[in-house]
Formats: structure tokens, sequence, C-alpha cells
């Protein structure tokens, strides 16, 4: 009997010293490439927002587990312990494998070069033998059968629920807080993008006009009436001239869309619009009744706008192009702060039958429709809430900037229900190389107006991309001479793309202005 009971104990002791093993050398992993393991959580998709105190929690854990482990007295505490915490480790890969866009990897040593499944196993195979040593104490244990059963029992479920269940409620906290509640945090998945095709284009005067059939037009800003045009490849280039038919215009300032097989020149100043068919290029000017207008994007039968109330400040409106229907403004979409001027400044992107205007100088944007109805209002993940602007005035009245203001987002890009921002700003885990050498695009669902993940769209010679739209999984910005094509990983944008026009899961209930 005492040598069963001898021979029960050293297996539990050659356990504990597998575990002591795997403890203390994956704590010294984690603590001599700190920086790395902290970076890796925070790029988790299941801990991202409790990086800060995880990355320190997690190595001392495993010391003290050890040091329990290696003490005849606090031995099965040790296991006990082990067990939990093994528990959390394994549910924590199962969230990664079936529920994170990205699968990062937050270990240290010869564990980072295993593959998720594997680890996943090696997991269970290590809570198999804390189980069993678990199993074998309760044999050792001088107490009854029945009641050393039945404490072990609780034990051993209070340490899988204690471990799984706190991984999976830590997962749902993460979860809100980085869509819905962010402290500025980037989700940086891995891979994201790759760059598919790169072309030098005759000048560095040239943006994106729109696409259609396949092919997307360049427009140009020193020659308004000319434009180029290539295939999704970036290739088979050819040149386009819009006539017009009018004389005594100036189209300097112009700027021309592409949209269901026809092109529209547009300017804001005369005011005056030209639209005409793809398949000759000639242009007729619309007879409906215009408004000055500083931003316009093509929205259905007409155009979304940016235009002056009578008190000199921004409003957004719809500018029917049909003959006979009066354009539509709306003075409560923008939301003033200080002069409803420069602090209202932003820019509008449009896809399908919805448009988003973007703030400049704060973390806001909003959705809307050819109705002037409020889709969604959402804030960027900066913390930038209100715009840090000085106005001052001149001595004939006009209002100007006192200084330079604080730049919170640059650019942006509409597709279906996904806003794509150019962020002028870097988060905690923005890497120092990385936020030089690129420009980071903040994606956005605007259906519920939720932040999902971010990635790089890097320089060219230094210099930062200029403008760049999005189609299906496709991004093409233009950089000084450069279009780029860049292609998204489909799997960051399954389940997000839902139907123009439809607002799903959004705690804020549609606005009429």
């Amino acid at each position: 009997m005492i040598k069963t009971i001898s021979f029960r104990k050293g297996i539990v002791q050659s356990i504990a010293a597998l575990y002591i093993l795997l403890f203390v050398y994956a704590a010294l992993s984690k603590l001599i490439d700190y920086d790395n393991f902290h970076r890796q959580l925070a790029m988790s998709p299941v801990l991202t927002s409790h990086a800060s105190w995880l990355s320190w929690l997690v190595p001392v854990l495993e010391l003290l587990l050890a040091l329990l482990l290696a003490l005849p007295k606090t031995r099965m505490l040790g296991i006990y312990g082990s067990l939990c915490l093994m528990g959390a480790f394994t549910t924590y890969i199962y969230l990664i494998m079936n529920y994170a866009s990205h699968v990062p990897c937050s270990c240290g040593g010869i564990l980072e070069d295993m593959g998720w499944v594997e680890h996943f196993y090696f997991n269970l195979a290590f809570m198999v033998l804390a189980s069993a040593a678990v199993a074998i104490g309760w044999s050792c244990n001088k107490e009854s059968p029945r009641k050393r059963n039945a404490y072990g029992i609780a034990v051993l479920a209070f340490g899988l629920f204690a471990g799984a269940g706190g991984t999976v409620k830590l997962f749902l906290m993460s979860e809100e807080i980085v869509h819905y509640e962010n402290r500025f945090q980037r989700r940086y998945p891995h891979p994201s993008v790759a760059e598919i095709a790169k072309v030098q284009l005759p000048h560095n005067s040239y943006y994106i006009a729109g696409f259609e059939k396949g092919r997307i037009y360049l427009g140009n800003v020193t020659a308004p009436l000319h434009l180029l045009s290539c295939d999704y490849s970036l290739e088979h280039f050819r040149s386009h001239e819009i006539r017009i038919d009018t004389a005594g215009l100036s189209f300097s300032t112009a700027q021309v869309r592409v949209a269901a097989g026809r092109f529209y020149l547009a300017n804001g100043t005369v005011p005056y619009v030209f639209e005409g068919s793809l398949a000759d290029w000639i242009g007729c000017r619309s007879e409906a009744g215009l408004k000055r207008f500083t931003l316009a994007e093509m929205l259905g039968q007409g155009m979304a706008v940016r235009t002056f109330s009578e008190q000199g400040e921004h409003i957004l409106g719809y500018q029917p192009l049909v003959p006979g229907k009066a354009p539509q403004y709306s003075l409560k979409m923008l939301e003033k702060q200080e002069d409803g001027i420069f602090d209202t400044d932003g820019t509008l992107v449009a896809s399908g039958d919805r448009f988003a205007y973007l703030y400049f100088y704060r973390n806001e944007f909003l959705v809307s429709d050819a109705t002037l109805t409020i889709r969604a209002r959402g804030r960027t993940i900066d913390t930038v809430s209100r715009a840090q602007v000085k106005v001052a005035e001149s001595r004939s009245g006009l209002k100007r900037l006192g200084q330079a203001p604080l730049l919170v987002n640059r650019r942006a890009a509409l597709y279906q229900n996904l806003l794509f921002v150019n962020s002028q700003l870097p988060g905690r885990e923005d890497f120092g190389k990385l936020w030089k050498q690129a420009s980071i695009i903040d994606v956005y669902d605007t259906n519920d107006g939720s932040y999902r993940f971010s990635f790089p769209l890097y320089d060219i010679d230094g210099n930062k991309l200029e403008s760049f739209r999005v189609i299906e999984n496709r991004i093409y910005l233009i950089n000084e001479k450069w279009i780029v094509r860049y292609d998204l990983r489909q799997q960051l944008l399954d389940g997000l793309q839902d139907t123009p026009g439809q607002v799903q899961g959004s705690d804020r209930k549609p606005e009429r202005e």
C-alpha cells in the first residue's frame, strides 16, 4: 500500500515537473521579448483591449504556479491552478481558431513555431495530465472516497469554468470595447492587404473619377476635359476627351465623376454640371437649377452636395439633375461646435444610394441618402471629439483660421456599408516605422458605426497617398505619378457588406432632418 501511494505521488511529481518546465520556459520567453509579446496581445482579436495588463499578468501567473508546483505543501494547489490556467489558454486558442478574423501568435520560443491546431492539442494533452494529477491526488487523500470525489469534482469544475469562462468574458468585453468603446487602439490583421500592381502615370495631377464595367477612370486636375482609363489590372490604358459645345466657361476647377455608364463634369463655383455618355464623351449642360456648392458626389439621378446656408455655415443637401425637381438642404445634419465653417469642414464620399460625410478635425462621421435621412452617426477611434480650431476675424469681417488646427481624418472612401478612413493620429500600438512609412486606413461598418480593423498603404518615394477608392476587395490609390492596386483579404470583408441603403444593428434610429 505504501509503495502504491509512493508511486502515485511520483507520477504527480513528474507531471508537476513537466508543468514547471513549461511555465518557466514560457514565462521567461515572454519576459525576455516583452515588447513583442505585448504587441502580439494587442493585435489579438480576442484580447486586444486587455493587452496592457495581461502582458505582465500571464508570465507572473506562470512563474507563481511554477513555484507552487515546486513546493510539496502547495503542489496540489499548483496543479489546480495549472488546470485553470491551461483551460484559459485552450479556450483562447479555440476562440482564435473559430471566431477570429486573423490569427496572431502570443507565445514565445519554440511554441511560436507550433501551428494553432497543434498548439490546441498540445494544451489539451497538458490538461489531461493535470486532470490525472488531480485524480491521483484525490486517491491519496485520507478522507472518505465519497467526500473526496465530491470535493475533487467541484474543484475540477470550478477550474475549468474559471479558466474557460474568464477567457470568453474577456473576449466579449474586448469586442465591445474595440468595436464600440475603443480607447484608440488599432487592430491590424496580418496579412491584411497585398500590393498587386503599380503603374507610373504621365503626370502627377490625376485622381480617381470612378469605375464602370471593369475599368477605372482617372480625371486630371490640370486638364479637366482629359481622362485616362485602364482595366482593374492597371493595364490597357486609353485616353478620352470630353467635348463640350458651350463656350465662355472656365473648366479650370471642374472635376469629373463616372458612374452608371455616364460622366459628369461639375464646377460648384459657377455652378454647372455637364453630363454625357461614355460611348461618345459629348457633354450637355444640365438644365436643373443649381446652387453653388463646395463638394459634390453623384448619388442616383442627382448629387449629394455641401454648400452654405444663408448664415454662411456649411450644410449638406441633395441636388437632383432632373429638370423641375428642386434641391433639398438640411440645416441640422452637420453639427456646429464653433463657427459652423472650419469646425464642420470635412470630405464627402458616396457609394450606391448612400453618402458619408467625414469631419476633418473631430472623430465623427454621418451616413445619409438622397432623402437626407441620417442612417447612422459614428465616431472614429481616436479621442478628439471636439474640433481644435481657433477662428480669427479680419477687419473686413471675413473669418479665417487663427492657427493650424489638429487634423484628425484626412481622406475617405465608401464602398457599400464600409467606410475607409485615412487617419492622421497614431494609436497606442502603432509601430514607429509603420506610421512613418505608410498611410493608415481604419475601416468602419456604417450599419452600426463600429470600428472593424486597420491596414497600411505604403508611401512611394516618401510621398503619402493623395486619394484612394475601393471597389469590392480592391483598393486603388494615387500617389504622385503612381496608381497602385492593393487587394484586401476577402475574409476581412465577409459578413460586412450588406445591401446598400439598409441599416441593421444600429442603436440609433434613422433621423429625418
